[in-house]
């Protein structure tokens, strides 16, 4: 196994769920996205974390549990309405020549 812990694509850090550390392995990409979701959201990564955790099925892992949030939260983000809320305007679709 190699030492450097980037060449996985994985990066292992601790987290605070209810006052207990954890540690979580997610890819870079996944740690940006829950940080900017928290900016956007005005709230701290821990209390993003806390969200995710009360809302989650507990036959789910949490790591699995932080993956179906921010996918579900993008998604809903895609949509007409979130575009519209976001001020992005109409989404077009433009048809390959």
């Amino acid at each position: 196994m190699s030492a450097d812990p980037h060449q996985s694509g994985l990066i292992n850090r601790n987290i605070y769920l209810k006052n207990r550390r954890t540690g979580m392995r997610l890819d870079d990409v996944t740690w940006t996205a829950l940080r900017e979701v928290a900016l956007r959201e005005g709230i701290a990564p821990k209390q993003l974390y806390a969200r995710i955790a009360n809302r989650r099925s507990k036959d789910l892992s949490f790591t699995v549990a932080v993956r179906q949030y921010l996918m579900q939260y993008f998604r809903a983000a895609a949509t007409e309405e979130g575009h519209a809320e976001a001020g992005h305007g109409m989404i077009t679709f433009r048809r390959a020549a």
